[in-house]
């Protein structure tokens, strides 16, 4: 019996990660050819003798480094952009170079990468560019996450252009929007995200729904149940009675764990 991916040539930037190895690993089950990319590709050694796949060099924020990849893939069916990098304090404590960081690794990277591979998709046939969000739709703003928060509102609004302008072209991006995950990366989070109410799933649970939103065509996909889904329409048509309802016991909560004189906490995606 054939996986839903057989044939088809999927990359996963950022395999080096908890999220972009479940990936990796749920793709090769369904039957795709990887590459599997990150910045220093000797540590996907393991993960490639694991399940197969092809090695590669990439780093998002250098337009020159994923045309090479580009390069050594030819055609590719699926992109998945697994990376990410998200400060969680108040934007006083936010050095530049976090900042900085922040906003070319998570936005500059996104559109780097779709416009490395778009062009050639649409001149294929079509495929799919997955972006990793941040909480809800991007644009929910929880205070202490500002700088990450505009970079991933910045991920939806570019995603939702770019499939305007390839619209019947067969190329879709889709912003997929994870639930708190159980990566040592995000581990030491978990414990504000159970006081906010968003359930801690599993690595395998997160690329499950994220194959399955590839194979349905979808263009948003928001994990974590309806409570972000609600209220990030809410926030959207009625933000003040969203901060009513919602944001300002958030507020408090991550004021505790992420306010000035809290621990320093930044973190990586994955």
């Amino acid at each position: 019996m054939s996986g839903r991916f057989e044939g088809k040539q999927v990359i996963i930037i950022g395999a080096s990660g908890g999220l972009g190895g479940a990936f990796a690993r749920a793709f090769a089950k369904e039957g795709a050819a990887l590459i599997l990319a990150a910045r220093s590709p000797s540590s996907l050694t393991a993960l490639a003798q694991e399940i197969g796949g092809k090695l590669a060099p990439a780093d998002l924020t250098d337009s020159r480094s994923l045309e090479m990849l580009h390069q050594q893939a030819g055609r590719v069916d699926v992109v998945v952009n697994a990376t990410g990098f998200s400060p969680r304090k108040s934007l006083a404590a936010h050095t530049d170079e976090e900042i900085s960081r922040t906003l070319h690794t998570n936005l500059m990277g996104a559109i780097l990468i779709t416009r490395t591979f778009a062009p050639s998709m649409s001149q294929s046939g079509g495929g799919v560019i997955v972006h990793l969000g941040g909480y809800a739709d991007g644009r929910l703003a929880l205070p202490f996450f500002s700088v990450d928060a505009a970079s991933r509102a910045g991920i939806m609004t570019f995603s939702e252009a770019i499939n305007r302008e390839y619209r019947g072209t067969g190329v879709r991006v889709l912003y997929f929007s994870p639930s708190p995950a159980e990566t040592e990366t995000e581990r030491p989070y978990h414990p504000v995200w159970r006081k906010l109410g968003q359930p801690v799933v599993s690595a395998e649970k997160v690329a499950a729904a994220l194959l399955d939103s590839v194979s349905h065509k979808r263009q948003i996909h928001i994990m974590g149940g309806a409570l972000p889904r609600v209220f990030s329409r809410l926030n959207a048509i009625f933000p003040r009675l969203a901060e009513m309802v919602m944001i300002n016991r958030y507020k408090r909560i991550l004021e505790s764990y992420f306010g000035d004189g809290a621990v320093d906490t930044v973190g990586d995606k994955g």
